[in-house]
């Protein structure tokens, strides 16, 4: 008979132990998937050279659900999303779960409050943030001397 190393398993003899280190791993990546601190928040900032523009994902969130304030340089944005069963009937499965989070954000320069706006389309917050007069990029003229 001819040995193959395709045939080869040094741990044969522990099949019930590899079994059971196999489920409490899965045990621990499913409490890894439950304990992770979630970031409902998660905006992105671009520069658009006379504005700041942040664009948040917020699935489920209503207008009268959020709460957007800007304190000089420092724009801060309070979210609740709640999901709630319709009257009458018991959730059988939940996966998307309601939450409740406030973040504030350091803004790169000056801000004209006057001239903020907001949108959301689409369960997408868009807030478009001027930028103060003296903020903005100034083009200087070349002269030749």
């Amino acid at each position: 008979m001819l040995f193959r190393w395709d045939d080869y398993e040094p741990f044969a003899g522990f099949g019930p132990m590899e079994d059971f280190r196999r489920r409490l791993d899965r045990v621990f990546d499913e409490l890894d998937r439950e304990w992770r601190p979630s970031r409902p928040v998660a905006p992105a900032f671009v520069d658009r050279g006379d504005a700041v523009e942040m664009t948040a994902d917020l699935p489920g969130v209503a207008e009268t659900d959020l709460q957007l304030t800007l304190n000089q340089d420092v724009l801060t944005l309070g979210v609740k999303r709640v999901v709630a069963a319709p009257e009458g009937y018991k959730p059988h499965r939940q996966e998307r779960a309601g939450f409740q989070a406030t973040r504030s954000f350091a803004l790169p320069c000056r801000i004209d409050p006057e001239r903020v706006r907001a949108t959301l389309t689409d369960g997408v917050l868009t807030v478009r943030l001027a930028k103060a007069a003296d903020a903005q990029p100034r083009r200087v003229t070349i002269t030749a001397g």
